[in-house]
């Protein structure tokens, strides 16, 4: 099999693509993964050789933060032009791979640039893993807030097909010239989350869009060294409250850490503050330790909470390590990741745009009693984290349903 990957977004975004091409090549598969170009070094940090197509996402997540600023309508118009930009670039960048592949595989970010390389190199098969579920349904709230659970399951899913009707509609003049004509791939949505976050979701689809679970790393793989100083300091004291927001460019990161540590204090817990995209200097002393990044297998569990920004990447790694979360969210999906844990009663959100001392102070009474912390940790035991084997092992059944037995062999 040859196979494309497409894998646009932030770090949580692209590590799934990243790991199903780990475990292609293994079963000996050939793959040409494509992704940001500031992800091209970490594809090699874990033994794939990517390509860099499309935009820097550092570039375009400070461009969001930065039009948040601005009202709502020039918000949509700067937002609209941005996503064409970014649709356009990647497309061009895609095609001058000249691949041949058999299959192409898109993540959620790049969902519709990827079905259009599909069609338009002649791929026979195309598949989307989504790492929300996205597609229509009466079980997952449109909207991620106390109305959207009360919106009728009938509307809620004509509002979800509502939606991505007007986002084809706003795309497709793009879709079309990058199709050029050519005929449509077959198609598979694989579910990279675990379904028991959305009860009733696997009965009301059937096999439609299969669930694998989190693609996340296997147990004992390690994404960054042991920080020596840091271990000393988790050994020291008490569980802290974890906080980082992974690749969201923080406004003040003076006052956002003055501000959880604050609360923190309130509670008697210490306060470990990772900058990930954000510069820090490392420290470790006192009640407080900040460092630039960490292994999440190996630190999440020693922790009491979490506080991030509700990528599906951070929110799995939390919920692997059986601790609640507290979700401010930026953008995208992750006020819905936020609004899952919190109907789940693991976890607490709320809009970054809100946080402050007093309102992080509130959602860590919530996710620091008792009975959260042992839901939290009971959902952590059926935690599997083989969903990168069970995604590929969908792909080569896929595959060989849709692609002409000599050009798989091929």
């Amino acid at each position: 099999m040859k196979a494309l990957l497409v894998f646009g977004g932030s770090r949580g975004d692209v590590q799934p693509g990243v790991l199903v091409a780990k475990e292609l090549m293994r079963r000996g598969h050939e793959v040409q993964l494509a992704v940001p170009p500031n992800f091209v070094e970490f594809a090699a940090e874990n033994g794939v050789t990517a390509a860099g197509c499309g935009m820097d996402t550092r570039v375009s997540l400070h461009s969001d933060t930065e039009i948040g600023n601005v009202g709502p309508i020039a918000r949509l118009r700067s937002l609209r032009e941005q996503s064409h930009h970014g649709f356009d670039t990647m497309a061009a960048d895609l095609l001058a791979l000249d691949s041949d592949a058999d299959l192409v595989v898109g993540g959620l970010v790049d969902e519709e640039v990827a079905r259009g390389v599909a069609a338009r190199i002649g791929a026979p098969a195309f598949a989307v893993l989504h790492f929300y579920p996205v597609r229509p349904s009466r079980t997952v709230a449109v909207l991620p807030n106390d109305f959207g659970t009360r919106i009728p399951g009938a509307l809620n899913k004509a509002a979800w097909k509502l939606g991505l009707g007007v986002r084809a509609l706003d795309i497709k003049g793009q879709v079309d010239r990058l199709e050029a004509g050519r005929p449509a791939p077959a198609e598979l949505a694989i579910q990279v989350y675990d379904d028991k976050l959305f009860p009733g979701l696997r009965q009301e689809w059937g096999g439609r869009n299969p669930f694998v679970g989190f693609v996340t790393p296997p147990a004992g793989y390690r994404v960054a060294d042991e920080d020596t100083e840091l271990t000393r300091w988790l050994d020291a004291g008490s569980a802290p409250v974890y906080v980082g927001f992974g690749s969201m460019p923080i406004p003040d990161l003076g006052a956002t850490v003055d501000q959880i540590q604050t609360a923190c204090r309130r509670f008697g817990r210490r306060m470990l503050f990772v900058g990930g995209w954000n510069e820090v200097e490392d420290t470790c002393s006192g009640d407080v330790a900040m460092v630039r990044s960490v292994d999440h297998a190996t630190v999440l569990p020693r922790c009491a909470a979490v506080v991030h920004h509700g990528g599906a990447g951070t929110t799995a790694a939390a919920l692997r390590a059986g601790v609640p979360s507290v979700v401010c969210s930026f953008l995208g999906d992750q006020k819905y990741w936020g609004h899952c844990l919190r109907e789940l009663k693991i976890g607490a959100v709320m809009s970054f745009s809100r946080l402050s001392a007093a309102t992080m102070t509130a959602a860590l009474e919530e996710v620091l009693a008792p009975e959260c912390a042992e839901r939290a940790a009971r959902f952590a035991v059926d935690f599997e984290d083989d969903g990168a084997p069970k995604t590929v092992d969908l792909l080569e059944r896929f595959v060989a349903e849709n692609v002409p037995a000599r050009k798989v062999s091929g």
